[in-house]
């Protein structure tokens, strides 16, 4: 993490993915970003606290739930927290989307099913469609969209659910 945090590359970001995926606390089958979230729009600071907890490893690359945390530190005050958070978002977010180009050829790895939907809205891409394909021995979501389709490789995530 301090790797990353003192010098955001490609390669700091994939050494960092890789531990989330390799934790033994990694459980992308949770909806933690989302409960964070329904906290946070009701106003229940101290309930987005406590959920903000578990969020690691799982959802430590997740811009979704950085920018969530920057909100709930922007609404106690904590403005280092806040800047802190938004920032980290930002390099999530840069990364994730250099992690591929959603082709087939070039998949976007992600950590989560969340992230794939967090992705298919920054792209603007609206979804039609979700399906799966093996490729490569890799288990892939493929959005249909109405800007094409979208790959994303999900299989680690997946069996993660089992």
């Amino acid at each position: 993490m301090g790797e990353f945090l003192s010098g955001p590359s490609p390669e700091t970001y994939q050494v960092l993915r890789q531990l989330v995926l390799s934790s033994p606390n990694y459980r992308p089958d949770l909806d933690t970003v989302d409960q964070l979230w329904r906290a946070l729009d009701g106003g229940h600071l101290e309930e987005a606290q406590q959920i903000s907890t578990r969020l690691v490893p799982t959802y430590l690359l997740n811009p979704r739930a950085h920018l969530g945390l920057a909100y709930l530190h922007g609404q106690k005050g904590d403005e280092r927290g806040e800047q802190f958070e938004f920032y980290f978002c930002q390099q999530v977010r840069k990364f994730l989307l250099e992690s591929g180009d959603g082709s087939r050829q070039r998949p976007f790895q992600v950590t989560s099913v969340d992230e794939v939907h967090y992705l298919a809205g920054v792209l603007e891409a609206r979804v039609k469609q979700v399906t799966c394909e093996w490729l490569g021995g890799r288990l892939h979501d493929v959005l249909l969209t109405d800007k094409g389709e979208l790959y994303f490789e999900t299989g680690v995530a997946l069996a993660a659910y089992a």
